[in-house]
């Protein structure tokens, strides 16, 4: 699994890049879809679409917003933090305010981000690679950082493109999603938004385990039958995708391995 993880994140084949691999227990989910809709509401986020935000790279299109849940500082607005692969400080802040959002964060101990993605109406962000294998600052051997989608409210009209062809995630599902591969978020609706939990993840023996083993013993989530997941479309790549230099060798990279949390 490991070494699919880094073919994909170097564009060499076989790959995996998306699979389905929990449900959010019905009755939890609907209280949880209700705090992130409210926050969404009344907090003050940041917005990818402004220059220096650390998504801007990829030029977003349309109006988002994104909120920063687990941080040093309990500002939704602060992205400071969101990618330095540490989770050492970071908390959700706003546990009294949103239970149910903390209760579910907390699912995910070695997560190094946690953030609310909102994309109004006619937005999406342009197709660009990121890059998920580094040098671990303890270990100095290659580490993976892995990404996950819970969509909380979503429509037809929103997909999710990668390498070219087009998926529809369902809300209430947990998706692993290999944002090394050449991706974009798209929201074609006239009129609708579309918002996501995305967090990133340590690639540590927990993680793993949890969840690409599926083994996270919890009422609130129960492991998805399948885990493949269908096209619903191909629209290709853009040959002006935004990409990012890797910083370590595919060679070396080989070597990666799961890594203690930091």
């Amino acid at each position: 699994m490991i070494k699919l993880l880094v073919d994909a994140n170097y564009q060499k084949g076989p790959e995996e890049t998306i699979c389905q691999l929990y449900q959010v227990e019905p009755d939890f989910f609907s209280l949880l879809q209700q705090e992130v809709i409210d926050l969404v509401a009344h907090e003050r986020p940041s917005y990818p679409t402004n220059q220096g935000h650390n998504s801007n790279w990829s030029s977003p299109e349309g109006e988002i917003q994104q909120f920063s849940l687990l941080n040093r500082s309990g500002i939704f607005s602060d992205i400071s933090s969101d990618h330095d692969r540490s989770i050492i400080g970071k908390k959700f802040f706003h546990g009294s305010r949103y239970p149910h959002l903390q209760q579910f964060i907390s699912l995910f101990p070695h997560a190094v981000n946690f953030r609310i993605n909102q994309l109004g109406a006619k937005s999406y962000f342009t197709q660009h690679q990121e890059d998920i294998s580094f040098i671990h600052r303890l270990t100095q051997k290659p580490a993976l950082r892995v990404r996950f989608h819970l969509p909380i409210a979503t429509h037809p009209d929103a997909h999710m493109l990668m390498e070219g062809a087009l998926y529809h995630f369902e809300p209430g599902t947990i998706y692993f999603f290999h944002n090394g591969c050449i991706h974009d978020g798209i929201n074609w609706s006239e009129t609708e938004s579309r918002i996501h939990l995305i967090w990133d993840m340590l690639l540590t023996e927990e993680t793993f385990h949890n969840m690409f083993e599926q083994k996270i013993t919890n009422s609130i989530l129960t492991p998805t039958t399948t885990t493949e997941l269908s096209s619903t479309g191909y629209i290709g790549i853009d040959p002006n995708y935004k990409k990012t230099v890797r910083k370590v060798p595919y060679e070396e990279a080989l070597g990666t391995t799961l890594c203690p949390v930091q």
